[in-house]
């Protein structure tokens, strides 16, 4: 047997980022109305979904030059190949994603 919240709590994430059709919108915002723990869960992933479109990540401009020097042996020895410039962006990104700040 499926428990009451199961199902919309299951749809919360599309309902936040507006995503659900409207019937299926509508049995969401019913079961909210009545359920607190359920609207307090919309709340708190309205309010990171909020946070997350308004993220500005800061760039260490030093890190960044130290990071891509790093990289160059690997850029020139893939040189030939087409998807190297992208390579090295998704790389460049990835490496400031996961790089501690404090290095």
């Amino acid at each position: 047997m499926m428990h009451a919240c199961e199902e919309p709590r299951g749809a919360l994430i599309a309902y936040a980022a507006g995503e659900l059709k409207p019937l299926e919108r509508a049995r969401v915002e019913s079961h909210l109305g009545h359920c607190r723990h359920c609207a307090a869960v919309r709340n708190t992933l309205d309010l990171g979904l909020s946070e997350a479109r308004n993220w500005q990540p800061e760039v260490d401009m030093q890190r960044l030059d130290i990071l891509a020097t790093g990289l160059g042996p690997y850029v020139e020895a893939r040189r030939r190949s087409p998807w190297w410039s992208m390579r090295l962006a998704i790389a460049s990104a990835v490496a400031l994603l996961v790089a501690p700040a404090d290095s």
